[in-house]
This record gives structure tokens, sequence and C-alpha cells, in this order.
């Protein structure tokens, strides 16, 4: 008798789903706020009742360690208080600052180091009822073309009994912090239904794939292992180690890094297109 393989995925309804994030960028050398950057954060959080916001601040590789972590400390800082200005708390305010020891490219060109003239912002929204400041808002598409959120404790059940053999499948929100091989904490609901979908379907073989985003071929350095290569392997086999941890047999279990060659988002615009090429995908190898 054929075997039905279900993956459930928990539908994320407010917390989850309501954190935005948004990049802003810093002229060489500098640290303040231009114009522009100020209306992205003011549109950002627009009638918006804020309980947490993160600030990570970079800088290029010109200049020594000292220096960079001085400078992006100051860029931090100037977010912050354009925060604080807009009747943010600044003790809902949590900053870093990175230097240059987490850059999104090698720093070769112009533009590459423009683009680590960063910082990036996360916020979460105050959890409110389904409305105009919820991601499910009338009119908003999400997985499987639902146009609106079912109750806080239903899933989406992805059905993988049609899967071919071969085929690749995209968990929804398994992300990374970029540079390193360490997922973005909303993953882990998806990994606990990946891990009981592994447990529940013994005969079910996968292939764990890992990508990256920001570079137009290769794989990029990780800065978790201070390694120059192997970002987009480091991040499937997180997920290959986390599930033998959880009991299932490494028999069951392969894992592999594509790099930037499988990019999701082919021009990266902003850190949610970053954020989305920051992935892992699995293929069915066996069912």
């Amino acid at each position: 008798m054929k075997r039905s393989i279900f993956l459930f995925i928990l539908l994320p309804f407010i917390s989850l789903a309501q954190q935005e994030t948004l990049t802003v960028y810093f002229k060489f050398n500098k640290y303040d706020l231009d114009s522009f950057s100020r209306r992205e954060i003011s549109r950002l959080i627009h009638n918006k009742k804020i309980s947490h916001v993160s600030v990570s601040a970079h800088c290029d590789s010109i200049g020594n360690n000292s220096y960079n972590d001085l400078l992006s400390m100051l860029r931090a800082e100037e977010v912050k208080k354009y925060f604080v200005s807009n009747n943010i708390s600044d003790t809902s305010i949590e900053i870093k600052a990175s230097g240059k020891r987490m850059p999104l490219n090698k720093n070769q060109t112009a533009e590459e180091r423009r683009l680590n003239r960063r910082a990036e912002i996360r916020i979460v929204p105050e959890e409110t009822q389904a409305g105009k400041n919820s991601p499910f808002h009338e009119g908003t598409l999400y997985q499987d073309g639902l146009n609106e959120p079912d109750k806080a404790n239903d899933s989406t059940i992805l059905n993988l009994q049609n899967a071919e053999v071969g085929s690749t499948i995209k968990l929804e929100n398994i992300n990374f912090y970029g540079g390193r091989h360490v997922w973005l904490p909303r993953s882990e609901k998806t990994l606990r239904q990946l891990l009981l979908t592994m447990q529940g379907n013994p005969s079910l073989e996968i292939e764990i794939q890992g990508h990256i985003c920001c570079l137009e071929s290769g794989d990029g350095p990780d800065f978790d292992t201070n390694s120059s290569t192997g970002l987009s392997v480091n991040r499937a086999k997180a997920i290959y180690d986390y599930l033998v941890e959880n009991g299932i047999d490494k028999s069951r279990l392969s894992y592999a890094g594509f790099g930037s060659d499988r990019k999701l988002v082919k021009i990266e615009r902003t850190e949610g297109d970053r954020e989305s090429n920051r992935r892992v995908e699995i293929m069915v190898v066996k069912k």
C-alpha cells in the first residue's frame, strides 16, 4: 500500500509573520543617516506600535578593525537615536556593531563596498488582531495563495504524496543570518515540522541543499568557521546535524551546497531579497 507523506508547516500568524526588515546604507567614512534612509525608516514604522528593534551595523573593508568597530557602533547608535526620536523606547532597541567582520561580498568594487556600509534593521510590532498593520490584511497573498490566515493554531499541510523522487521542495522560513550558518529564530517551527515528517515517514530519504546570497557565482565565506568558502555547504550541514541529533538515521540524509547558483531572487535589492536566498531546500531521494 502506498504511503502518504505529509510535511506539516505551521503558519506563523502574528508574532513571527509581523517581523519586518530594512537595510540602510552609509556614505564612505560616515555614520549619519541621509534623508532617504530616514524616510525609509519612517515608512517602516508608520502607524505601528513597536515591541522590539534590533540594529546590526557594518563597514566595508577599508581601515583596521579598531577603526571599523567604532564606526559601525556610531552607525548603530545613529539608527537607534532616530528610532528614539520617533517615540520608540530605547529599552526596546538592541544594537550590535560588527565592524568589517561580516561582509556580504569580497569588497572588490565600489558597489560591493557600498553594500557593506550598512545597518540591518529588524522590527517586531506589538501583536494585534489582523488588520491594516498585519501582513495578512485583505489582498495579501501568502503560502499556497491563501488570502486570509487560518486561526493561530491551524497549520498548512504540504502533501508530498505526489512529489517525484528527485524533485526539490522549498521549505518556508528556513533562512540564515548573513555570512553565517546559524538559522534565524523563526526557522525553529519549520525545522520541528521537518523532523516530525522524517519521524513519521521512515522510508523517506532526503538531500538537504544549502544556498547563499549576494555573490554572482561561487560559494561565500562563513564567519562562524572563519573559512573563506563553504557557507552553503555549512548551512545544509547545520540542518543535517539538527536532524541527526534528534534521532534521524544518517543513512536517510545527505547534504550539498550550491553557493549562489540557484537564487530565488536574481536581483537582490533589499535585505528581504538577500534573506530569501540565504536558505535551504530539500530534494526527495526516496519515498
